[in-house]
């Protein structure tokens, strides 16, 4: 109600844990959610498999509909109860977002870019840690993933120009991979660390003929694997697909570690 109450303005959630059994929806532009930090102010999700909070506009199906300048900052979003879907935080669409200081635990779907550009995630901690959930053979299963959004005349939006740094993801190998791309251009990860994905620690694939991912730069990354008998596949997996149309190019890992990887440090298909 508060939310629906103040558009374009700054939500404040004072200390405390505040539990919610249906997402919080945020479509309009420049509005905020603030908490007094994730050791502080806590979203408990108790959805049926939901979001926990979701920012699109009210309608999503032209190229030219955004939803601008909105901020989340200072919560640990979380749930304890059985689910396969689900995200923290889901954007659609969303350009000039600023993601700060949040930690997301146990939420299948972790955390949800859809489309969008010109966005800045900072200073974040994604993990799986419980048994609310194994998606481990769920193919692009993911605590962090970058998808497209569909837009009218059948055209596709991808993530552009996107900063992310700062932060760790852990999967505990109950999900793929940690972080999932498809369909981007212009992703900069930096200053990171990522551990335990079930194949991967990071997976770029296609999903449709015409779909591609395009300068993804990782910068002062560390992959870390695990275990080289129990750990993690791949430290950086582009796996064979059936699309004749589809290109992933211009990857670069500058000053990054791979560690303890089960099988291959980077396979590329």
């Amino acid at each position: 109600a508060a939310i629906t109450a103040n558009p374009g303005k700054t939500i404040y959630f004072p200390r405390g844990t505040y539990k919610i059994t249906s997402t919080l929806l945020i479509s309009q532009n420049a509005t905020e959610l603030l908490g007094e930090g994730s050791n502080c102010t806590s979203i408990y999700n108790a959805t049926a498999g939901l979001d926990a909070i979701k920012f699109y506009s009210s309608s999503t199906a032209s190229a030219a509909t955004f939803l601008d300048s909105c901020r989340i900052k200072g919560f640990y979003i979380y749930r304890s109860t059985a689910a396969t879907t689900g995200a923290g935080v889901r954007l659609v669409q969303c350009n000039g977002f600023r993601f700060e200081e949040i930690t997301i635990g146990d939420c299948p779907e972790g955390l949800v870019i859809a489309g969008g550009q010109l966005s800045s995630f900072e200073n974040f901690y994604i993990f799986a840690s419980g048994a609310t959930f194994d998606l481990s053979a769920t193919t692009n299963s993911s605590l962090l993933s970058f998808w497209e959004t569909p837009v009218d005349g059948g055209l596709y939006q991808p993530c552009f120009t996107t900063r992310i740094s700062n932060f760790a993801i852990s999967g505990t190998k109950k999900v793929q991979t940690c972080i999932f791309i498809t369909n981007g251009d212009g992703l900069q990860f930096s200053s990171a660390y990522m551990n335990f994905g079930s194949e991967a620690l990071v997976r770029i694939s296609q999903g449709r003929n015409g779909s591609y991912v395009s300068d993804v730069l990782f910068t002062d990354v560390y992959f870390d694997s695990g275990n080289p008998t129990t750990g993690t596949l791949y430290g950086l997996h582009v796996p064979d697909d059936t699309f004749g149309t589809a290109y992933v190019y211009q990857v670069s890992l500058v000053n990054c570690q791979i560690g303890q990887t089960k099988n291959i440090g980077i396979l590329v298909r």
